[in-house]
């Protein structure tokens, strides 16, 4: 697996009020070989979920990855470049939360 042989570490943030959307995107891609150094809380809420690469292009495997299970917003500016010491940094937006269902009886 080219991802798990990049080894890239990827931090996930919650940029949404849903408590737990980090832990449980964490989760799945732990279970993908991603290997992730932390969970966290955005500074700021967002709509739209956003992968920083901060890898300097050398995870071009995982990038595409992350991609593929979040969407094409990249971008190599990092806010978060103080606090996190990381290759990616998914940030998930509100497109994320899971869509509740109801059934009518």
């Amino acid at each position: 697996n080219p991802v798990t042989k990049e080894g890239a570490n990827v931090v996930v943030l919650n940029a949404t009020d849903t408590a737990g959307l980090a832990s449980k995107a964490a989760k799945t891609l732990s279970g993908q070989g991603i290997n992730i150094v932390e969970t966290g809380n955005a500074s700021v809420n967002q709509a739209t979920t956003t992968i920083i690469d901060a890898s300097g292009g050398q995870k071009p495997a995982t990038r595409q990855y992350l991609q593929q299970q979040y969407g094409s917003t990249i971008t190599t500016t990092n806010p978060y470049a103080n606090t996190y010491d990381t290759d990616f940094i998914v940030v998930l937006g509100a497109d994320k939360i899971p869509k509740t269902t109801t059934t009518k009886q």
